[in-house]
């Protein structure tokens, strides 16, 4: 007669250790880099190698007209830059401090869909950076986009703390290594696009238009764009590049 009620005090018991264990597994010390009011457009160039701002062109946006996006990202930048040539590659930079379960950054095979494009094909590209000091190489995901006449093949990467993950298990796996220390990482997404129906042309430019850039930031900038990818990055002490 008194086993059920000991069966109550058991399971009564269990749930709150797992509630106590829930509580001292939860993550709450954020680690962003962007802090102290650093701006992502205090360390973007305007010009660069070849490469000069078209203060005209304007790149599909993330979540548009969604205000989940206010909670996601707390900055989000859209450039377009043409080079010598008159190449035209438009680049879009959204950063979110929160990575958690619930706020994380939206890939944009995602946004693009919502935006009403067609996605015909999406791939793993390994990119050689080669930035001047670092040898580096690059996980990124090419896809080609079409809306009408509109052909735009895309290259992005994330960045989630330290690491840059590609498949949904990857992103997942950093934010728990993350989390068993208490912590909450930040996020990066990059995506460069282009207006082309010649992929392989394309993706080319994207990969130069990439080298470009990072080589062109700073070095105490790096570690925002492609996390720790190095001995020498240092995740500490980032600062707007000089003006």
């Amino acid at each position: 007669m008194k086993l059920p009620g000991l069966q109550v005090l058991l399971a009564a018991a269990l749930i709150l250790l797992g509630g106590f264990a829930s509580w001292r597994l939860t993550p709450t010390e954020m680690t962003p880099i962007l802090k102290d009011g650093l701006k992502i457009e205090d360390i973007l160039p305007e010009t660069f190698g070849e490469w000069t701002v078209d203060e005209r062109i304007e790149a599909v946006r993330p979540l548009e007209q969604s205000t989940l996006a206010d909670a996601i990202y707390d900055q989000s930048v859209t450039k377009g830059y043409r080079n010598a040539e008159g190449d035209l590659v438009m680049v879009l930079i959204a950063y979110g401090a929160n990575q958690s379960d619930t706020l994380q950054l939206h890939r944009p095979d995602v946004c693009y869909i919502a935006n009403g494009f067609r996605i015909t094909s999406n791939f793993r590209k390994d990119v050689d950076l080669k930035v001047p000091g670092y040898d580096v190489v690059l996980p990124s995901v090419r896809m080609m986009t079409i809306n009408g006449q509109r052909y735009e093949p895309v290259t992005f990467w994330t960045r989630v703390g330290d690491a840059i993950p590609v498949k949904t298990l990857e992103r997942q796996w950093e934010k728990l290594k993350y989390g068993l220390s208490g912590r909450i990482p930040d996020g990066l997404l990059v995506r460069i696009s282009t207006i082309s129906r010649d992929e392989e042309s394309a993706y080319d430019l994207h990969d130069q238009f990439a080298r470009d850039l990072l080589a062109a930031l700073p070095a105490n900038a790096l570690p925002l764009f492609i996390g720790a990818q190095g001995e020498e990055l240092d995740l500490s002490g980032l600062r707007a590049a000089e003006k």
